[in-house]
C-alpha cells in the first residue's frame, strides 16, 4: 500500500499537495524500494558508476604524500571511530564556549573519553602519530591530576598547556576549512585557488557567513547585514566564480512552519535583497539546506522568489538538497515543478 503510494507521489507535479508532509516520517527501507523500482538503472549503468568511483579512489590514493596533513589526520580519527567523534565534538563545543574555566572542563572531560593507545602507530603520517602520542600523555595526565574535575595547583597548570595545544589544532582546522575570517580575505583566498597550475580554472565557491540561527531578531538584523556586506564585496571584487549561501534560520528567528504566514513574507524580501545584488553582480544565490521540518518553508519562500518579476531572467537562484534527506527526490519533484510553472507564465 505505502509503495503504491509512494510511486503515485513520484509522478506528482504539484508542489504544494501533502505529499513532502505526508511522508515527514517515512521509514528509509520504503522509499528505497520505491526509488529502485522508479530508477531501474541497468547492469551497464551500475557498472560505469562503479568504475568512476573505483577510479576517484585510485587517484586519491596514489600518492598519500600530497594529502593535506588535517586529511590525513581526519583519515585516522573518522568520524566512524569514537575518537574522532569526541575530537569534532570537542571542537564544535569550544568554539561555543566563551569562558575559560568551562573550556578547560570540556577539554578534560572529552580528552579522557577516547582510547588514544588504539590509534598508536597506526597512522601513515608521523605528524599524525606524534599527535596521537600527545592525545594519549594529555589523558594519563588527566587522570593522575584530579580528573574531570581537576583544581590543583598542577591541574591548572596543565590546563593551561593543555588548552594552547587545543586551541592550535582549532585555528589548523580553521584554517583548512574556512577560506577567510571575513568575506575580502576570504575573496582573496579564492583567488588563488580559483586557478590551477595549469592556468585553467579550478574550484568555485559558495561564500557563507559562518554562525547559528537567529533567536532574537537583533541576532537575524546583524546576520543580515554580514551577508548584505558579503554581498557587495563580491560584486566589487568582479569575481564570478563564486556565489552567496544563504541560512534562512541566521536571518529569521522563527524560520519554521507554524510561523510560515509571518517569516515567509519577511524572508522573501530579505532573500530578493540579496538576490538582487547577485544579479546586478552576475552571480548565484544559494539556499542553504537546514532541519527537515523547515522544507515546506524554504519551499514556499523559493515560489515566491520565482514568481517575482523583478527577478526574472536570472538564473542564480538555486537550493542546497541534502542526498540523506528521505523526502530529497519529492522535494526536486516541487522544486523542478515550480520553476517549469514560473517559466511557463513568463
Amino acid at each position: 500500500m505505502m509503495m503504491e503510494r509512494i510511486s503515485r507521489s513520484l509522478a506528482m507535479t504539484n508542489p504544494f499537495d501533502q505529499v513532502l508532509s505526508d511522508l515527514y516520517l517515512i521509514e528509509e527501507g520504503e522509499i528505497l524500494s520505491a526509488l529502485q523500482a522508479q530508477i531501474g538503472l541497468s547492469a551497464q549503468q551500475r557498472k560505469n558508476a562503479e568504475d568512476r568511483a573505483v577510479g576517484i579512489v585510485e587517484i586519491l590514493r596514489h600518492d598519500g604524500q600530497k594529502i593535506p596533513l588535517i586529511d590525513r589526520f581526519l583519515l585516522e580519527y573518522g568520524l566512524s571511530t569514537t575518537e574522532g567523534v569526541v575530537l569534532m565534538r570537542l571542537a564544535e563545543a569550544l568554539l561555543r564556549t566563551p569562558d575559560k574555566a568551562t573550556r578547560n572542563q570540556l577539554m578534560r572531560d572529552r580528552l579522557t573519553a577516547g582510547e588514544w593507545r588504539d590509534h598508536a602507530g597506526k597512522a601513515s603520517s608521523a605528524l599524525v602519530n606524534l599527535s596521537t602520542t600527545g592525545l594519549r600523555i594529555a589523558k594519563k595526565w588527566i587522570e593522575k591530576s584530579g580528573g574531570v574535575e581537576g583544581r590543583s595547583l598542577v591541574a591548572r597548570l596543565g590546563d593551561k598547556v593543555l588548552g594552547l595545544a587545543v586551541n592550535q589544532a582549532m585555528v589548523i582546522m580553521g584554517e583548512h576549512f574556512v577560506l577567510g575570517k571575513t568575506i575580502d580575505a576570504a575573496i582573496k583566498t579564492s583567488r588563488k585557488l580559483h586557478k590551477s597550475k595549469s592556468g585553467k580554472t579550478g574550484f568555485c565557491f559558495s561564500y557563507d557567513m559562518l554562525g547559528e540561527a537567529a533567536i532574537t531578531q537583533e541576532d537575524a538584523d546583524r546576520y543580515f547585514t554580514a551577508y548584505l556586506r558579503a554581498v557587495n564585496a563580491l560584486v566589487a571584487s568582479g569575481e564570478t566564480f563564486g556565489d552567496l549561501s544563504v541560512k534562512l534560520s541566521a536571518i529569521h528567528p522563527r524560520y519554521e512552519l507554524v510561523q510560515s504566514a509571518s517569516c515567509v513574507p519577511a524572508l522573501t524580501a530579505r532573500v530578493k535583497e540579496l538576490a538582487l545584488v547577485c544579479k546586478q553582480g552576475g552571480f548565484g544565490l544559494a539556499i542553504d539546506a537546514e532541519e527537515a521540518e523547515r522544507l515546506e518553508v524554504s519551499l514556499m519562500v523559493v515560489k515566491n522568489l520565482l514568481a517575482d518579476p523583478e527577478l526574472s531572467g536570472w538564473d542564480g537562484l538555486s537550493i542546497v538538497v541534502q542526498a540523506y534527506q528521505r523526502r530529497w527526490c519529492f522535494f526536486l519533484g516541487s522544486t523542478t515543478a515550480i520553476s517549469l510553472e514560473q517559466t511557463t507564465c513568463r
